[in-house]
């Protein structure tokens, strides 16, 4: 029997091991729908969705393979791939204010790959079509807004005062009309 650190009770060896592989294992959603007590409002929460939004950057870019900046979230592999779940130990360092520090500092290496240190996912930016002005914009960037249906990135103020189509939208749409309006030039002959 041992001495568990977190509660003061003894446990067996077998139910400690037990209880550090499922503390580590995603066990719960913190979406309203999930029925579950809680809700995450947490500045962990905007790191993890902006995380998620990084990660195409990485996954196409060979730099970022080879330094292997994906496993900086190893022990938190969930993480990478949704925002709602949470393992126990998650909610334990959510609790502790542990969760947002880590989430912080991963958060600024992956920021500074791609907006500072990488030339390749510099380029995959996008500039503001409805002001032109301004530095590059990231999904991720605290002040942007981007299109649901074509994942264009804008200020968030241009967005919001700009209450028309976006650009991008509407520039895709425009296209695709005339692709069907153009005449089958097989039928001319």
């Amino acid at each position: 029997m041992r001495m568990s650190p977190t509660s003061g009770s003894c446990l067996s060896t077998a139910s400690t091991r037990r209880r550090a592989r499922v503390s580590s294992k995603p066990a719960t959603s913190a979406t309203p729908s999930s029925g579950d007590s809680f809700r995450l409002g947490t500045p962990a929460q905007k790191l993890r969705q902006d995380i998620l939004l990084m990660k195409p950057y990485f996954i196409t870019c060979k730099e970022a393979m080879e330094a292997r900046l994906l496993l900086q979230l190893q022990d938190r592999q969930h993480f990478v791939e949704n925002d709602e779940m949470y393992s126990i130990q998650d909610l334990l360092d959510v609790h502790l204010g542990r969760l947002g520090c880590s989430l912080t500092e991963t958060h600024t290496l992956f920021a500074k790959h791609i907006k500072l240190d990488c030339e390749r996912c510099q380029a995959k930016g996008f500039v503001c079509e409805l002001c032109r002005e301004g530095d590059v914009l990231f999904p991720f960037d605290s002040h942007t807004s981007v299109c649901a249906d074509c994942s264009a990135v804008f200020h968030r103020d241009c967005y919001y005062d700009n209450s028309t189509t976006c650009p991008k939208c509407a520039r895709l749409n425009l296209r695709k009309q005339s692709l069907l309006q153009e005449p089958d030039p097989d039928l001319d002959a």
